[in-house]
């Protein structure tokens, strides 16, 4: 009456390939890396959605494109937040990718 997920909670990773041939354990494993496979897939297009938007914002700040003439009346802090947001969001999405890209192929 037990389910798979919580006898394998206290098993040892190492063991898996023998519990594997065990139907059940099988499908429970196969459904976790599938799982696992989509919560990566879905990090990396936001991490490149990131570096998408971060060049788009470090552009629109640089070139006054949302606050236009905000410097010439004292508030240029307004473009230089959306570059540094543009330049915040461009770092963690390269960041993210590097350590995306890094990361050994049994753990992807």
């Amino acid at each position: 009456g037990t389910d798979v997920a919580t006898v394998m909670q206290g098993i040892d990773a190492s063991d898996f390939a023998h519990l594997s041939q065990v139907s059940d354990i099988a499908d429970y494993l196969q459904t976790a890396h599938q799982a696992g496979q989509a919560r990566r897939q879905r990090r990396i297009a936001l991490q490149r959605f990131a570096v998408a938007l971060g060049a788009c914002l470090i552009y629109a700040g640089i070139a006054d494109l949302f606050f236009p003439g905000a410097a010439a009346a004292g508030e240029g802090w307004k473009n230089q937040l959306v570059t540094f947001c543009g330049i915040f969001s461009l770092t963690y999405g390269i960041v993210g990718l590097l350590i995306a890209s890094s990361q050994p192929r049994h753990q992807r």
